[in-house]
């Protein structure tokens, strides 16, 4: 590792308990004091850090592409996503790195370990923009007796609530804590789910639905390429994948595959219901890309489903912030705090102020997403490609067998999937 770079002052200067896997494996750091996970509290962890606000995109996804075809986007993005994921853990393997930025570096040097960290703290710092913006935007519809409680409320009075409410959550030591809130948001969209299949079913049996055959097999081309970043963005858990792996109990490669494995069967079984119930809910047509733009016509509906919802941006707010303000003092004090302190006091007052601008500069939230999902792709498909693409070259193999053609095509698809997917991220945000 590169001497005098953060991240190998990091490595050499934090000591707090190393978990070392047999057969050489590579040692996860545990982090600070704090429940391990087990199989469960880690596929628990990693869905929810990934659904944030995605969840209530997956009908507006249908509609943009067809059903059938986001369908198929779906299963070829998580199959992707899951690939690449097992890329970064054997990267891992290799380097007895335990952090994304330092495997990286052990790969490719500090020059690009720097871009990776980098990168990660701006696609964690849009993820909780995002948040926050969902949060503020139903601070302004919550009604009691009919009358809106906060309608008199300024918008930057309610960022500043909702981000002065959630800070204390960003000075949790490490992600081992919010197991169970992890549970919250996993259980909360499935009542979500539930109450979109509930409403469906009642709409047919009144003849409610405005919907024919037809529409299930309608096919948008553009629609794909508008909706394949944000396929992504539901996929995407790698930028706090290694913070998890830190608090595995008893780690080994079959538990951390089994949990890989399980975590994309749970969001598919998330993702794809949500996207043909809501889409059949809205006559396929005129599908709103959030929660908070459903029309009145779905007041009981939104009723149910809102505040699972809210719930779920609250539980899930802190997988980001905690994974990013670990990255801040890594990167700008070369070490993590292993209990409440100064520096990280000042880390999270620092990503909560950047929050708190970018939602009141920019209110768009279909913009933040895409910005935030283009540069994601890089962390989720262009580095684990590179990683593929350098173990398929690695020079303590005596000959270029099977396992390393496998590592080409599975560099050479991830790279072009970063590339495309950031690109069109990118295209997105151009107004």
């Amino acid at each position: 590792m590169e001497q005098g770079s953060p991240l190998s002052a990091h490595s050499s200067s934090v000591d707090d308990g190393v978990r070392t896997w047999s057969g050489g494996l590579p040692t996860w750091r545990r982090g600070t004091a704090g429940p391990a996970f087990s199989v469960g509290a880690m596929v628990a962890t990693l869905v929810a850090g990934s659904l944030g606000t995605s969840v209530v995109t997956a009908s507006f996804i249908a509609a943009a592409a067809g059903p059938i075809p986001a369908v198929l986007l779906m299963l070829v993005v998580a199959a992707l996503s899951r690939m690449s994921a097992g890329v970064l853990v054997r990267g891992g393997k290799r380097t007895h790195a335990d952090v994304y930025a330092q495997i990286v570096e052990e790969e490719f040097g500090g020059a690009a370990a720097t871009i990776a960290e980098l990168l990660t703290l701006f696609c964690l710092f849009c993820a909780a923009a995002s948040h926050i913006f969902t949060l503020v935007e139903f601070l302004s519809r919550i009604q009691v007796g009919g009358l809106v409680l906060m309608a008199e409320t300024s918008r930057v009075t309610r960022t500043a609530l909702v981000v002065v409410a959630m800070f204390p959550l960003t000075l949790i030591a490490n992600v081992s804590w919010f197991g169970l809130s992890s549970i919250v948001v996993c259980v909360c969209c499935f009542i979500a789910l539930c109450a979109m299949v509930a409403r469906m079913c009642v709409s047919f049996w009144l003849g409610q639905l405005r919907f024919n055959v037809e529409n299930l097999l309608a096919v948008h081309p553009a629609g794909i390429f508008l909706a394949l970043p944000l396929v992504s963005f539901n996929f995407a858990y790698h930028f706090i994948l290694t913070d998890v792996l830190c608090q595995l109990n008893r780690p080994s490669m079959i538990r951390i595959s089994t949990a890989l494995s399980l975590t994309t069967v749970t969001l598919l079984a998330l993702y794809i219901p949500s996207a043909l119930t809501g889409f059949v809910l809205f006559g396929g047509d005129n599908v709103p890309a959030s929660v908070l733009d459903w029309p009145q016509n779905h007041t009981d509906t939104l009723a149910m489903t809102l505040w699972p919802t809210v719930l779920l941006w609250i539980a899930s707010y802190p997988l980001l912030t905690v994974p990013l303000r670990r990255s801040i003092e890594r990167l700008y004090f070369s070490v993590e705090t292993e209990a409440i302190s100064l520096r990280r006091v000042t880390a999270a007052v620092v990503l909560s102020v950047f929050a708190f601008v970018m939602v009141l500069v920019q209110t768009d939230l279909t913009l933040i997403n895409a910005v935030s999902s283009g540069s994601m792709a890089l962390l989720v498909y262009f580095f684990p490609g590179l990683l593929s693409l350098r173990a398929s070259v690695d020079t303590r193999k005596a000959k270029y067998d099977l396992e390393s053609r496998r590592s080409v095509y599975i560099g050479l698809t991830a790279t072009l999937m970063g590339v495309i997917v950031c690109f069109l991220g990118i295209l997105q945000s151009i107004p």
